[in-house]
């Protein structure tokens, strides 16, 4: 996804996160993270999941679609 071609998912919209808060805006937010990994159920996605660290990574960025609503997450390690 790139944050900076598309309008609909441009500033206002990020959300920088770690596990704990990601649980607190329900599934669907840790289910667009995980689709953003490409990873499944299991112990690789369990090692990131719980290794999400707003302060100095591996960070989850939560975005949502001003248009149609739709999450869409990405992840990096800064």
């Amino acid at each position: 996804m790139d944050e900076g071609g598309d309008p609909r998912w441009r500033a206002g919209s990020g959300y920088r996160g770690v596990l704990n808060e990601l649980l607190e805006l329900g599934t669907d937010a840790i289910a667009a993270v995980q689709d953003s990994t490409v990873l499944e159920n299991g112990a690789q996605w369990h090692a990131l999941n719980t290794a999400l660290n707003k302060d100095h990574g591996p960070t989850a960025y939560l975005f949502k679609c001003r248009h149609c609503a739709t999450l869409g997450a990405y992840q990096d390690n800064h």
